[in-house]
């Protein structure tokens, strides 16, 4: 099946959820082959299949220029009722609502390319259970993007819960992803202070691209993120929708759940699956 990714203008986790889309078709079809056509752009400069496998299935680069069954853009490919009915092909005989499961349990299929396996086990052999995901690059000086008001709130909502989520013995450690270098070794400092054995990726980061990690880094911080049994999320951000989705019951705690709930005793043993716009699923999939 071709799985056609050039409409994409956006990043990895983006464009990861139309190969899951394919991933799930192809399950209703008994297709076990999804072959991306996709182009290196500054918003996504990584390969998809030197990264990551779909296990089931084979995942190849796409030859010629054949079009596949869908095509979708960022603003059409979150995992939605509204988005299955738009790209669902007609003659499959399931129902909408029983597609969007199977896309979703389809990001169980999405496991780290074997080659990076050793270097992920050995970034998480202290088994964080909770994750923080912080991005910042390309979320700052947009219009429709962060200020720094902004950020500095979120900032505080973040650790204010952190502080609160630290008192709970199950939450020793953390994993730390960021996008930006100087932002990862702050929140670095911050955890370490709060209590936290902090636990990351040690990515080499290129303040000169948008995107200022390698391929590798980025997936390791993803299926890092994915081991948790909880992620923070620390800003607007696909991948941590991506990372919990790959778990399959990773719960999803957002900055505007720590300005609605910090105050809360149990913070850290209350399942918070809602943010703003956009849902999330936790908990094991079955719907």
């Amino acid at each position: 099946m071709i799985c056609d990714l050039t409409s994409f203008t956006t990043g990895f986790c983006d464009r990861l959820r139309q190969i899951t889309f394919c991933a799930a078709l192809g399950h209703y079809r008994g297709d076990r082959t999804v072959a991306v056509r996709t182009e290196l752009t500054a918003d996504c400069p990584y390969d998809f299949v030197s990264l990551i496998r779909l296990r089931g299935f084979e995942l190849t680069e796409a030859n010629g220029t054949e079009p596949g069954p869908v095509r979708m853009t960022w603003r059409d490919s979150f995992p939605l009722l509204e988005n299955v009915k738009k790209h669902r092909p007609a003659d499959l005989a399931v129902t909408d609502a029983e597609f969007l499961a199977q896309w979703i349990r389809s990001y169980q299929c999405v496991e780290i390319h074997p080659r990076l396996q050793a270097r992920l086990d050995a970034v998480t052999e202290r088994g964080p259970k909770l994750g923080l995901h912080v991005r910042r690059t390309d979320m700052m000086g947009k219009p429709d993007r962060l200020d720094e008001r902004q950020v500095k709130e979120i900032d505080r909502l973040i650790e204010r819960g952190l502080r609160r989520m630290r008192r709970t013995p199950e939450y020793q450690a953390v994993f730390l992803a960021a996008d930006d270098g100087e932002n990862k070794r702050q929140w670095a400092s911050r955890l370490a202070e709060m209590g936290y054995d902090c636990v990351f990726n040690p990515a080499q980061f290129d303040r000169t691209k948008m995107r200022q990690t390698s391929g590798e880094d980025f997936v390791l911080d993803l299926f890092g993120l994915a081991r948790c049994d909880a992620i923070v999320a620390g800003g607007p951000s696909g991948v941590y929708y991506a990372a919990c989705w790959i778990n399959g019951r990773t719960a999803l705690l957002s900055y505007d759940q720590f300005r609605r709930f910090y105050a809360l005793r149990k913070l850290a043993r209350t399942v918070l699956d809602r943010v703003p716009r956009k849902p999330t699923h936790s908990g094991p999939i079955t719907a």
